[in-house]
């Protein structure tokens, strides 16, 4: 699936949005075990993994490392926090004065929201995180189709403004012997 022109994006998550609505996730029920993802949520990330063509491991890496597969994180000005429930995350965003944060488990940029329109109770619903994450992955891996690790660190920076950060991005998320 490679990249979507125009407008195809909103359409897109609106209807994720429905896809969630449909699938009926009840995404208050979601543990936020800090160590393993729960069930419902581990399967939705296979079904993405495949629906996008992605590196299902890669993908499970990335997920870990952005939230340690908590689904309310946030990260205000690079202070990460870990919310109990996504009315205390959206309290937290909602009182504090910043326009660059980061959501859930792929820990999406408001950069996505407001390219596309979507407030931050509709990104903090799990099963629309992981599959806009999904997407900016696949987005990522079209963008670099002969460049796996600048596909891979272009989910969290952009490799070509700042190999420095793609860099460290990727030994953080993936060990110490990338280069």
């Amino acid at each position: 699936m490679g990249s979507f022109p125009g407008i195809l994006p909103k359409l897109f998550i609106q209807g994720l949005i429905a896809l969630g609505i449909i699938c009926a996730l009840d995404a208050t029920s979601v543990v936020a075990d800090q160590r393993a993802l729960p069930e419902k949520i581990d399967q939705l990330v296979t079904m993405v993994s495949k629906r996008y063509q992605i590196p299902e491991p890669i993908f499970r890496k990335i997920l870990r490392h952005e939230s340690l597969n908590h689904p309310w994180a946030l990260c205000l000005n690079g202070k990460t926090l870990e919310p109990e429930s996504k009315e205390e995350a959206l309290r937290i965003l909602a009182a504090s004065e910043t326009s660059n944060y980061d959501l859930g488990y792929g820990q999406i940029n408001s950069y996505w929201l407001r390219r596309w329109g979507l407030s931050p109770e509709v990104v903090l619903d799990p099963v629309v995180n992981i599959n806009i994450s999904g997407w900016v992955l696949r987005h990522c891996i079209d963008q670099y189709p002969d460049q796996p690790w600048k596909a891979v660190s272009c989910y969290n920076v952009n490799p070509e403004k700042r190999p420095d950060l793609a860099i460290r991005y990727l030994r953080k998320a993936f060990g110490q012997g990338v280069n």
